[in-house]
């Protein structure tokens, strides 16, 4: 526990000390959903590798598209032995775009699927202060897959630092597969390619702590 607010100490204060130019960031924060959407007319290429210090790693391959307000996407989920029903679908929808005196409000659908996919879907919302971007939102999934903790709140906190690198910090509740607290750094190689390394801790002791790569190509 103790490490766990010592990374989150250090990404806020991160946050909070170093305000420059800003560059768009990823529909997802480290783990949870964002409220930002692909831009209009744009693709974008996703390899996820989430590792824990024993077992093999779980690759995610995903391909999502912008159009308007409205983004979609496939991901493939991989790892030795494989998994069940590996193919997964997302959708998300920008209801409205951020003012100086409103949030900006998305709502979408990921882990999408066959008879073992979450089916979540979600409502969020953001605002940028002078000192970070607040996304706080509600989620509800199948509770056939994910249990009693079927119902989430989603919680984060991001900045860039400028305009090559983005902190993040974020949390889903509940003790299913998805309930954790993430924190991680981007880094912006070029205007189309960045890379985020991060860290998740899980709710339920009983499912290891990962870490992670994310890599985002946008053509």
């Amino acid at each position: 526990m103790e490490k766990r607010i010592a990374v989150i100490a250090i990404m806020v204060i991160c946050a909070m000390c170093m305000m420059k130019t800003a560059f768009a960031t990823p529909s997802t924060l480290i783990w949870i959903p964002s409220t930002d959407i692909q831009a209009n007319d744009t693709g974008h290429v996703g390899v996820d590798m989430y590792a824990a210090k024993e077992g093999h790693p779980l690759l995610d391959y995903g391909l999502t598209f912008g159009t308007k307000n409205f983004e979609y996407g496939i991901d493939y989920l991989n790892t030795v032995g494989g998994v069940s029903g590996p193919v997964r679908w997302n959708a998300k929808y920008m209801v409205k775009d951020e003012t100086k005196s409103m949030p900006r409000l998305s709502v979408g659908l990921y882990d999408a699927g066959g008879n073992t996919a979450s089916n979540i879907g979600y409502i969020l919302a953001s605002k940028t202060f002078p000192l970070a971007r607040l996304t706080f939102g509600y989620g509800t999934g199948k509770a056939s897959v994910l249990g009693d903790d079927n119902n989430m709140i989603f919680a984060g906190l991001d900045k860039s630092l400028n305009d090559k690198v983005w902190v993040a910090v974020d949390y889903q509740s509940g003790k299913s597969a998805f309930g954790a607290l993430s924190a991680g750094v981007a880094y912006n190689f070029t205007k189309s390619t960045s890379l985020i390394v991060g860290y998740d801790w899980y709710n339920d002791s009983s499912l290891a702590d990962t870490f992670t790569t994310q890599l985002d190509i946008n053509f």
